[in-house]
């Protein structure tokens, strides 16, 4: 079924370009016909007649269209040109769509290429305002830190302070047993009561407290 209908269609376009080459040939030699009796013409017209420029003149415009360039040039106009039209027809489509998608393609190129762009920006600001506020918050801990040994310092002398005050007021309190036991040590030999010796007067004493190093 399939060879028949093969068979069937090119023998249409055989026939079909057969008709058209015979038409194109009647063409060609009715345009040949016509030259034949313009030079018939022209061998009889006078000297004064082929010197005038409105039969002959110096230019001749001739305008066709375009796409019957190939029928003009004596190709046939058959199966095989119409083939062609269509693949010339077909290419300019492709490359008006080719062309419409690389345009296409620019734009979301150019789309992606500034987003990105917006992208990197926001990072980067993002980026700048975690580092300034790491550095602020460095900052705050070092103050942080500094008021702490700076407290613990004070703590310290303070607690120096109260006990040397305390040693202090030890030593007193030791050297007024001594006195005392001493005047009872001689009450009882009947020796006279030694005087009690002046006391010092808010002088430091001379043991200074020993304090494991912070």
């Amino acid at each position: 079924m399939f060879v028949p209908l093969v068979m069937m269609n090119l023998l249409i376009a055989l026939m079909g370009g057969s008709y058209e080459r015979i038409e194109q040939n009647t063409k060609n030699a009715m345009r040949r016909q016509r030259a034949e009796l313009l030079v018939s013409l022209e061998v009889l017209m006078t000297d004064k007649e082929r010197a005038n420029p409105k039969y002959f003149p110096r230019w001749i415009h001739w305008y066709r269209p375009k796409e019957r360039d190939e029928e003009d040039d004596g190709v046939e106009n058959g199966v095989i040109n119409g083939v062609g039209r269509q693949l010339d027809s077909a290419k300019k489509e492709l490359q008006e769509q080719n062309a419409e998608i690389q345009k296409e393609m620019q734009t979301q190129n150019t789309e992606i290429k500034q987003e990105l762009e917006a992208r990197i920006t926001t990072l980067q600001e993002s980026a700048d305002g975690a580092k300034k506020d790491n550095d602020e918050m460095k900052k705050e801990m070092k103050k942080e830190f500094e008021d702490r040994i700076s407290s613990l310092q004070e703590k310290l002398e303070e607690q120096q302070a109260q006990t040397a005050k305390q040693l202090e007021q030890m030593a007193a309190q030791q050297s007024a047993q001594l006195q005392a036991i001493l005047a009872a040590v001689s009450a009882a030999k009947g020796e006279p009561k030694p005087e009690p010796e002046p006391e010092p007067e808010d002088e430091p004493c001379g043991v200074q407290p020993q304090f494991p190093s912070a």
